[in-house]
């Protein structure tokens, strides 16, 4: 898995980028925040957590959100991106609990 990440550049960890910043910026600014940073990130093949932070640009509307280097860094960690997990390990043990098998 980490591997793929890395061999697309950590976009699908974005979401989490996103979600930090439309309550500091608004939905339509983070994700054209978000979506500048992709294009760059495809045009320079570089990784995108590694973008946020070397590009001055970038860096500076990220700081001026409240946003940290630091907290970059967590949020284009994989192994603590845990999604919708949560939920779904939820629904499995209802719907397990649900099911009324023959003794």
């Amino acid at each position: 898995m980490r591997q793929n990440l890395e061999a697309a550049r950590g976009e699908p960890l974005t979401e989490r980028l996103q979600a930090e910043l439309v309550p500091r910026l608004g939905r339509q600014a983070a994700h054209a925040l978000v979506r500048a940073a992709l294009e760059r990130s495809r045009f320079r093949s570089q990784q995108l957590r590694e973008l946020w932070v070397q590009d001055a640009d970038l860096a500076a509307q990220l700081s001026s959100a409240g946003v940290s280097a630091e907290r970059i860094a967590e949020l284009f960690e994989p192994s603590s991106y845990l999604g919708s997990s949560a939920v779904f390990i939820d629904r499995a043990l209802a719907a397990h609990a649900a099911l009324r098998l023959p003794a």
